[in-house]
């Protein structure tokens, strides 16, 4: 049976290149050691007893000798590191090593890179979220200074200390004293905290 493997970039220099969408036969030589998690160096490709469509493609695209170096997550293979030459040679203990080295940092950097699109795909959805709800939302630190807060916010306290997190600014003074005390107690505490308080906004 067959799998696929996208290569979705890759570099070349004097042979066709490979990037697109290929079939992974998982009754290949190649890929019994990738799913083991063992690096492939291969000096002689054509020497291999490859499934005949894996062959052509080697052929097709005169990898005659290569490193392949496999990625396997909660024991599946999911990704591949390769180098390959149009010339049968024997890799050298020190080149497999480089390979071996390159293939760590690329998956390291493309992981890296995932979280921070993650991260970034969540901000913009928080912020759509925090921009669009009917009321004041707004983001502090452990400190108790305001950090964020949304366009309602900054409408209802520009020119007040109440985009600085000033509450003697805002807060009607017979408010004041119990909700101070609350929101120094949830700061030092951690708790959540509810309270219904007087405010005074910009106009």
């Amino acid at each position: 049976g067959s799998d696929w493997i996208t290569i979705p970039t890759e570099w070349t220099r004097g042979v066709p290149a490979m990037a697109g969408r290929h079939p992974l036969h998982r009754n290949s030589g190649f890929v019994c050691e990738y799913v083991q998690g063992r690096t492939m160096a291969v000096d002689d490709v054509p020497a291999l007893d490859l499934v005949p469509a894996e062959a052509a493609m080697m052929e097709a695209t005169f990898c005659r000798s290569c490193i392949s170096v496999p990625l396997i997550r909660g024991g599946e293979l999911v990704g591949l590191f390769s180098v390959t030459h149009r010339e049968t040679r024997r890799w050298s203990e020190e080149e497999i090593a480089l390979v071996e080295h390159a293939a760590a940092r690329t998956w390291t950097a493309l992981e890296h890179s995932r979280v921070v699109a993650r991260l970034k795909e969540s901000e913009a959805q928080f912020r759509m979220l925090a921009e669009n709800v009917p009321g004041h939302f707004w983001i502090g630190d452990e400190k108790g200074q305001i950090l964020w807060g949304n366009q309602q916010w900054r409408e209802y306290f520009t020119c007040t200390g109440g985009l600085s997190g000033q509450g003697e600014a805002v807060i009607h003074p017979d408010d004041l004293e119990a909700s101070t005390a609350l929101w120094e107690s949830a700061i030092r505490d951690g708790n959540p905290i509810e309270r219904v308080v007087r405010l005074r906004g910009a106009d």
